[in-house]
This record gives C-alpha cells, structure tokens and sequence, in this order.
C-alpha cells in the first residue's frame, strides 16, 4: 500500500467478519463487502477474475496471504488524496504501471449513499430506492435526491420478543433479493443450508434479514440494512424479513402485472388470426370477383345484383360464367313470359339475349 497525502485511510477492519475499509477521517467511504476466505464478496470484480491469479493461504485462524505465479506480474495498491483505491499492474511491454481497478468506481460504491434500508443501482434513474416493504422517511428530501435518511417499514412485523404473532396465527416471511452487496454489520453464523438460515432468523424476532455464503455459511443482521448495492450479475441473495400481509400485497402486485401482460398477448394472437382470416377472404374473393362479368364488365360479390348459383360447393366455378341477378333480369326482359321456353320438373327455362355474348338458355331454379 503507498498512501498519499490526505484525509483518507484504508485498511482492514477485523470483526465478526473481516472487510476491507476506506474511512474519510472517522467516518465509512467504502467498504469491500465480507472476507469469505477467498474473495472479499462485495467487490464485483473479484466474482469474475478470481483475485488475478493468486492463491490464498492461511497460516492461523483470521490470518491470510496471497501467492502469485513467479514472475508472472507485479501489482501495486495506492490510496490518492480523493479517496480512491487504485490497483495498477506492471506492463512489461510498455514498462509502465497499468491502472486495473478503482474503488469506489461510481456513487453506488460510497458507502451508505441510500440511506439505512435503501438499495443503490447504477442502472437505474434514480440510483436509490427503498427495499420493497420500506417507504421513503422523509419523502420531501429523497424526492430532492437526498437520500441519506434511508427508508422506514411500510408495515410492522408480527412477531415479538417472546416470539408469538398477533395476526392470526400469520407468521413474518422474507423476500429474496437476487445479487445484492449485503449490508454492513453482518453476524456470522454456523454454517448451515439456506433453509437452515432462514429458519434460525424466523426463530429469531430481532433478526431482521439474512444470507448465505458456501464458505461463511450464514450471515444475519439484527440492525439497519446499511451500504445495500443491486449488482447486474453477481452477488449474494439477500432475504429481508417482512410482515405476511406485505409479502401477500406482493403476490398481488404480481398478478397486477402478469395479467396484463397475458391479455395483451392473447389480444394480439386474436388480432393476428383475424387479419389472417380476412386476407384469406379477401383472396377467396377476388377469386370470385374475376369470375362475375356482365356484357364484358365485371361486378363485385357483394354488389345489389345477386348471384345465381345452384350449389357453389358441388359445382366448378372456374368451368361456368356467373351473372349477376340484375344482368339475368335484363337480358330475359324481366323473366318475360315470350322469353320462356317451357317448364319441367326442376322449373322454368328461358331464353337469355346478350349484347355483346350471343344468346344463351338459362335454366332458372
């Protein structure tokens, strides 16, 4: 480490479990997350790049050390006068010292920028927002972007410290927070499953959200959720103990907007099959339409003239013209009795005078 001049410190702060801190006089600027006994959880970069290269040692129980390949490069930590943890490799092409990774990096990594109870996502507009359950504590400030004083519960839990619950038998619950930097102050526990955490903290009312790492096993925490951080890959699953009716509202919140969604997708299909439909009529009937002709000019299917047609399904349009009712009329003289050739058992025949087509039978049913 080569410090320069400042107000700034960095160093290890070895408590129930060991993180990596960089205080701004007395007071937390930021913190690495805990000390698993291979990564310092908090830090993203260490998730992917497996601590560049070294392998980690222990010599007696809270003691570590660091090995890297012989000769393979040359790292170096410096704490500038803004507060800054830089990390720089020796290149030996250029023979320079390349810069690789500072913290913080962005506002999120400043310690406690939302607040007790807040959460803190660079991707997101605004970077702060209340864990779901909380609400704002002072709504004039966080509205203004102050968000340092945090959040507050948006209903009280159940249970008290003789561990009963006073809503019907209803005990609290805990919601599952995906890839989160978990919150400062964490206690450890044996280490346990998941399952087994979770029900160590519902047995305890003064817990009031917890975790678990393959290698420190289970974390809890009794006080504030403090320097909360929504990675966009990795990170731990952090369960945040709530109230049953608040875990049931968000149930409904969820149906809210799944159902929505699924209307829409099947108004969408409806809409899709009905345009298809209509292009598939619009194709059957331009069939048709070519067919319809009255002394050389074509007539639509749908015009005041009506078909005359004997079983469209049994007969061949494509073999046989088709008339329309009014061009039939026209060209029998309004079915004139002089036009009728005579009568048989399916009905009338006439004789049929076109200007431009000769002259025809018309057998009308």
């Amino acid at each position: 480490m080569d410090p320069e001049v400042g107000n700034f410190t960095n160093g290890l702060q070895a408590l129930n479990i060991p993180q990596t801190f960089t205080w701004n006089g007395n007071r937390p600027y930021w913190r690495s997350g805990p000390w698993n006994g291979l990564i310092l959880i908090g830090i993203q970069e260490m998730h992917s790049v497996y601590n560049d290269g070294f392998t980690v040692g222990k010599v007696l129980p809270g003691t570590y050390y660091f090995t890297a390949p012989e000769g393979k490069f040359l790292m170096r930590l410096t704490l500038n006068s803004t507060g800054s943890l830089v990390q720089w490799l020796w290149n030996d092409k250029t023979e320079k010292w390349d810069s690789t990774w500072s913290a913080p990096s962005q506002e999120c990594d400043v310690y406690g920028t939302c607040g007790p109870f807040g959460s803190c996502n660079a991707l997101s507009s605004p970077i702060c927002s209340c864990l779901r359950g909380f609400e704002p504590k002072n709504s004039q400030e966080w509205g203004r972007g102050n968000w340092s004083g945090g959040c507050v519960r948006s209903k009280p839990l159940l249970c008290d410290q003789n561990n009963n619950t006073s809503d019907g038998g209803k005990e609290d619950g805990f919601l599952r927070l995906p890839y989160m930097k978990v919150p400062d102050f964490a206690e450890q526990g044996p280490s346990r499953t998941v399952e087994e955490c979770r029900s160590l903290c519902l047995m305890n009312c003064s817990c009031i959200a917890y975790a678990h790492d393959t290698n420190l096993g289970c974390m809890f925490w009794s006080q504030g959720l403090i320097d909360i951080q929504q990675f966009p890959k990795v990170g731990a699953d952090l369960y945040i103990r709530l109230a049953s009716s608040e875990l049931d509202g968000h149930k409904d919140k969820q149906l809210i907007i799944i159902i929505p969604i699924v209307a829409g997708l099947v108004a969408i299909f409806v809409c899709i099959f009905i345009y298809w439909w209509l292009m598939a009529r619009k194709g059957a009937k331009g069939k048709l339409d070519a067919k319809l002709y009255e002394d050389g000019q074509t007539y639509p299917s749908d015009s005041a003239g009506i078909v005359i047609k004997d079983d469209m399904d049994k007969v061949n349009l494509e073999e046989f013209p088709l008339f329309t009712f009014e061009t039939l009329v026209n060209a029998t003289d309004q079915f004139h009795d002089d036009n009728m050739l005579g009568k048989g058992g399916f009905g009338p025949v006439y004789k049929v005078t076109f200007c431009n087509h000769g002259r025809g039978l018309l057998h009308y049913i």
